[in-house]
């Protein structure tokens, strides 16, 4: 069994969650405000799924951001983390929550992946960027772009590229990976021109991975690393230097899968949409999507 979180109740999660069981099928358990999904069900005469149905009880507010919306996402979230380590689901698909939301009721976390990684104890988890065989791990997430150098370090490079390519092994059983760097300045600093991040930081991790088995190349310049073909996964350095190419690239059929849980976490590529939520045009592909890959990566 796979757990679907609805996410924000006052957001678009209800909604593409309709819309995307009603295209899957599957052993499925529904986490969230049920009253706002059969709400949505009825306002945009989308069937409800003949899935089960755990309720998390509370107030909502349609699209805006909310103590009471960042309760209901949160303890939701919470459920399925404790299905999911009691062994009850295989996996957790999980629908958009609102930062904003989830700080007013109270919890200080950065979004849901920091909520996984603590509830479940993992210390090494990334952010993986899906979408069919195009993967990309962000090194660094949610930080200011001032931050972004000195966060960079060749400990933090050699630890997320041996996970990614464990993960690519054990989850994706891809037998020999191939995975490129990005490199963080321009041109890739030039040879130190432009930066030495990659003189100092990513090349002397590059050389030490090489050293364990793992067949890692880069840094490559970040303007043209979609050029370069024949690797199982890329490797950007911050945060939108990846993001900006990918939905640019795969928006509606992107997916944000953490790595190094003890179990399989997707998610859609993009946020709650209070501005459209109840409105019935949200477009769910992406979930769709997130449901899928959860599904085929459980059950493969």
């Amino acid at each position: 069994m796979v757990a679907i979180t609805l996410g924000d109740p006052g957001g678009i999660g209800p909604e593409i969650v309709l819309k995307a069981l009603n295209q899957v099928k599957g052993d499925f358990v529904l986490i969230g405000s049920i009253h706002s999904l059969k709400e949505t069900s009825k306002i945009c005469s989308i069937p409800l799924p003949d899935v089960d149905m755990i309720h998390i009880d509370g107030e909502y507010i349609w699209g805006k951001v909310s103590a009471h919306n960042g309760r209901i996402a949160y303890e939701s979230l919470i459920r399925a983390i404790d299905l999911a380590i009691e062994g009850k689901v295989k996996g957790i698909v999980t629908a958009p929550l609102s930062k904003e939301s989830l700080h007013l009721a109270g919890y200080n976390y950065p979004g849901q992946t920091e909520i996984l990684a603590e509830k479940t104890g993992t210390q090494d988890y990334g952010m993986l960027m899906v979408s069919d065989d195009f993967r990309m791990l962000l090194l660094t997430t949610h930080i200011p772009l001032s931050l972004v150098p000195q966060s960079i370090t060749e400990e933090l490079i050699i630890r997320k590229v041996s996970l990614l390519n464990k993960t690519l092994k054990e989850i994706f059983k891809i037998e020999n990976p191939r995975i490129l760097l990005l490199g963080v300045n321009p041109h890739a600093g030039e040879d130190g021109l432009i930066g030495n991040e990659e003189k100092e930081k990513i090349l002397p991790a590059i050389e030490k991975l090489r050293k364990e088995g793992i067949a890692v190349d880069g840094p490559v310049p970040p303007d043209t690393f979609f050029m370069e073909k024949g690797f199982d996964a890329y490797v950007a350095m911050y945060h939108d230097q990846g993001m900006i190419p990918f939905k640019l690239l795969f928006f509606h059929s992107g997916v944000n899968m953490t790595i190094g849980l003890p179990f399989i976490r997707t998610s859609p590529d993009h946020g709650t949409a209070f501005d459209i939520a109840g409105r019935c045009i949200a477009d769910h592909r992406s979930m769709l999507s997130a449901i899928k890959l959860c599904k085929k990566l459980c059950f493969s």
